[in-house]
C-alpha cells in the first residue's frame, strides 16, 4: 500500500489571499484493505455488532498509510469501520496532525467524520471546527457548522460556516459568514474561491474588502496573487479616502498601479466638489490622475449649483508644485458646458484645482444672461465655489440681441469681467474698445443707437444687461437716431451671432453643432 501523504497547506499573504489545502491518497490501492489495530485491551462485544470489539487503552488503527490514535475505540470487521474516542489523533508524516473528541471512520469509503474540538494542524496552519468530514475517494474535504483557520506565519484568520475543498480541482471553497482578518486587511464576504495552485481567489457573492481607510466592494470578480491581476464586477465600486470609483466592470494590475472601468465608470471627488463619468475609464495609480473617454461628463458642484460639462475625453492628473495635492483636468474636443447661469463651448479647456482657474482655448464660446461672450482664450476664476472673474484675451467680444437683427456689442483687445452672485457684474475693455448700444425709452421704443469708441471701457450690468458705458481715454461717440444707420452697419468687426450653439439644458452638452 502507499502511503497516505499531506501536501502543503497555506495562506498568502498578499490582498485577497485565501487558504489552501491538499490532501493527496492513492485512489488505486485496494478497496478491501482491512483496518489495522491494536490496544492494551481488546474484548469483543457483539451487542455492538457481529465480531465487534470494544478497544481500550493507548488504541492504534492503520489504515492504507493512515495512523490513528484514541484512547478507547469500538471495531467493527464486517463493515471494516471503526468509531474512536477520546483524544483522537490522526497522523500523516511530520507536519499534519488532526485531533477531534471523536471519530468514525467508514473504511469501505474511506470516510472521516471528526466531531467534537476538532483540530487540524499543517504547517503554519491552525484549523478549529466542530465537525469535519473528509471522503478520501472524492479528495472533498469539508465542515458544515463553522471553522477558523489561523496562519500562524502572518497570523491571519480566516472563519466561515462551510468549507470545502476539492483536492483535483486545487480549490478551497468557502462559503456563508466568510470573514478573512489579515494584519493588513480585512474581507467580509458570502462566498470565495480559492484555487491552491493557481493562486487564483474568485468572489462569487457580494464581498467587501478593507485596507486602511480604503474599501473595496464587487459581487463578482477574481484576484490572483501570482500575477496580481485582479477583476471587480456587478455593483462594483472602490472608496479611497476622498474618492469613490465605481464601474460595470473594474481591473486592476498592481504590478504596475494600473486600472481600467469599462461601463458606467464614476469617479467622485469630494474633496475637489467633483465628479467625472463615462463608459471608459484609465486609472493610473502613481500618477494619481484618469481618463475618461465615451459619453465622459464633469459635474462641478458649486453652491446652489452644478455645472455640467461633456467632452470626448477627461483627463485628471497630478501636477509637480509645492502642494503635493495639486490636480489638473484636461478636456478636450467638442466640450460643451451647462450651467443655470452660465453655458459655453470651446475645443480644449484646462481647469486647475489649486487656484480654481478654468482656461477655455480653441473658439471659445460663453453665454451669460443675455450675453454672447468670445475671444481667442477665455478665462474663468473660481472662488469658494463660483465665479468670481472672466479674462478674455484677443478678439474679445461681447454681444446681446435687442431684438432679431438689432444688437448691443462690446469689442476690443481685452476684457475683464467682474461677477457678483454669480451674474456678470461690470466690464473693463483695455485697447481698441468699440461699442454699440441701443436705447429705449420707458416703454421699451428705440430711441436711438450709441455708436462709441476709446482705448478703454467700463461697462456696468443690471441682470446680466448693460446699464451703462464708461468711455477712457480718446472717447469718441456719436448718437444716432435709430433709422439713420443699417443694421449691417451698427455691426462691430467680429460680430457673429451663434445663439443656436447654446445648450439649454443639461442634455444639450452631449449634442454637437458647428
Amino acid at each position: 500500500m502507499k502511503r497516505f501523504a499531506a501536501r502543503r497547506f497555506l495562506i498568502t499573504s498578499v490582498l485577497f489571499a485565501l487558504f489552501g489545502l491538499s490532501l493527496s491518497e492513492d485512489i488505486h490501492a485496494q478497496n478491501k484493505a482491512k483496518i489495522k489495530f491494536q490496544a492494551d485491551n481488546i474484548e469483543y462485544d457483539e451487542s455492538l455488532g457481529k465480531k465487534a470489539k470494544r478497544l481500550i487503552g493507548n488504541v492504534v488503527f492503520e489504515h492504507k498509510g493512515v495512523l490513528m490514535y484514541c484512547d478507547s475505540a469500538y471495531q467493527y470487521p464486517v463493515s471494516n469501520s471503526l468509531d474512536a474516542f477520546g483524544r483522537v489523533h490522526i497522523k500523516q508524516g511530520d507536519s499534519l496532525n488532526l485531533y477531534s473528541d471523536s471519530l468514525h471512520y467508514d473504511g469501505e469509503n474511506q470516510l472521516f467524520t471528526c466531531k467534537q474540538n476538532v483540530v487540524l494542524d499543517n504547517d503554519n496552519i491552525h484549523l478549529t471546527t466542530d465537525y469535519l468530514i473528509y471522503n478520501r475517494p472524492f479528495r472533498l474535504g469539508y465542515y458544515l457548522k463553522g471553522g477558523t483557520i489561523v496562519n500562524r506565519e502572518d497570523q491571519s484568520e480566516l472563519k466561515s460556516r462551510r468549507g470545502y475543498y476539492y483536492t483535483d480541482a486545487n480549490e478551497f471553497y468557502f462559503k456563508k459568514e466568510v470573514r478573512y482578518v489579515h494584519p493588513e486587511f480585512e474581507i467580509i464576504a458570502d462566498t470565495l474561491l480559492y484555487n491552491t495552485k493557481s493562486k487564483k481567489t474568485t468572489f462569487l457573492g457580494p464581498t467587501d474588502i478593507y485596507a486602511d481607510s480604503n474599501k473595496i466592494h464587487c459581487e463578482a470578480g477574481f484576484f490572483n496573487s501570482l500575477t496580481k491581476l485582479s477583476e471587480y464586477h456587478i455593483n462594483a465600486y472602490i472608496v479611497s479616502d476622498s474618492r469613490i470609483i465605481s464601474g460595470d466592470s473594474i481591473f486592476y494590475n498592481s504590478n504596475i498601479g494600473f486600472g481600467e472601468i469599462l461601463g458606467h465608470a464614476d469617479i467622485v471627488d469630494t474633496a475637489e466638489n467633483i465628479r467625472v463619468k463615462g463608459q471608459h475609464a484609465l486609472l493610473y495609480e502613481n500618477r494619481d490622475s484618469a481618463i475618461v473617454t465615451v459619453e465622459s461628463e464633469l459635474q462641478q458642484y458649486m453652491e446652489d449649483d452644478t455645472l455640467f460639462l461633456h467632452a470626448d475625453t477627461l483627463k485628471v492628473f497630478k501636477v509637480q508644485s509645492d502642494n503635493p495635492d495639486a490636480r489638473m483636468l484636461l478636456a478636450y474636443r467638442h466640450i460643451r458646458f451647462f450651467k443655470s447661469d452660465l453655458q459655453g463651448k470651446c475645443d480644449s479647456m484646462v481647469y486647475n484645482f489649486s487656484d480654481s482657474a478654468i482656461q477655455l482655448h480653441f473658439d471659445p464660446i460663453l453665454w451669460t444672461g443675455d450675453n454672447q461672450i468670445t475671444g481667442d482664450y477665455i478665462q474663468l476664476n473660481m472662488a469658494n465655489g463660483t465665479i468670481h472673474t472672466m479674462d478674455i484675451t484677443k478678439n474679445a467680444f461681447v454681444n446681446s440681441a435687442v431684438d432679431s437683427i438689432r444688437f448691443n456689442q462690446i469689442r476690443g483687445k481685452q476684457m475683464t469681467g467682474m461677477f457678483k452672485n454669480n451674474k456678470l457684474d461690470n466690464i473693463h475693455v483695455t485697447g481698441n474698445g468699440q461699442t454699440v448700444y441701443y436705447a429705449l425709452d420707458k416703454d421699451d421704443k428705440f430711441v436711438g443707437v450709441n455708436r462709441g469708441e476709446s482705448s478703454d471701457l467700463i461697462i456696468k450690468l443690471v441682470e446680466n444687461e448693460i446699464n451703462q458705458i464708461s468711455y477712457i481715454n480718446d472717447a469718441n461717440a456719436t448718437f444716432f437716431p435709430i433709422d439713420e444707420l443699417s443694421t449691417e452697419e451698427l455691426r462691430l468687426k467680429g460680430f457673429n451671432w451663434r445663439i443656436e450653439l447654446r445648450p439649454t439644458k443639461r442634455e444639450d452638452i452631449f449634442i454637437w453643432k458647428e
